[in-house]
């Protein structure tokens, strides 16, 4: 006859192992969801790669795959600008964040700039500036 301290641990160890996992652990389907969207906003942030260019007051941007910039001929007097590039998806439309390394204008230098992200296909690119009524339209250079 097994003692009544051993059946307890039995019990303990079997609700245990059926609980489920405590908070910051993940089942095998929310981790196989949460890859799958990793791998879509992966996919959508490639679509980004490229050279795009706008009006002639615009000028053009280019999006690097290791996360740089090169955003040439903006206004107001063709400022020539680089630094590092990310999207945050914590809220539709999506946040493009530019971070400014190197300016013609000093001014620029270390500051950010958060765009809406509201087009973003193969061939057309549409931000909005925060507070702004107009969006900036790129085209893909092919």
């Amino acid at each position: 006859m097994r003692t009544l301290p051993f059946l307890i641990v039995t019990m303990l160890t079997s609700i245990a192992a059926a609980a489920p996992t405590p908070s910051g652990g993940a089942t095998d389907a929310e981790a196989s969801a949460a890859k799958e969207k990793d791998s879509a906003l992966a996919a959508l942030e490639k679509k980004l790669h490229g050279e795009w260019r706008s009006g002639p007051c615009i000028g053009t941007l280019q999006f690097y795959a290791d996360g740089t910039y090169m955003r040439d001929h903006w206004p107001p007097a063709g400022i020539r600008s680089t630094g590092q590039w990310s999207i945050q998806w914590n809220a539709l439309p999506p946040t493009l964040v530019l971070h400014c390394k190197t300016s013609t204008d000093p001014a620029d230098v270390n500051q950010t700039t958060k765009y809406n992200l509201t087009r973003l296909n193969q061939s057309a690119l549409s931000l909005t500036a925060r507070g702004a009524s107009r969006a900036l339209i790129y085209k893909r250079i092919e």
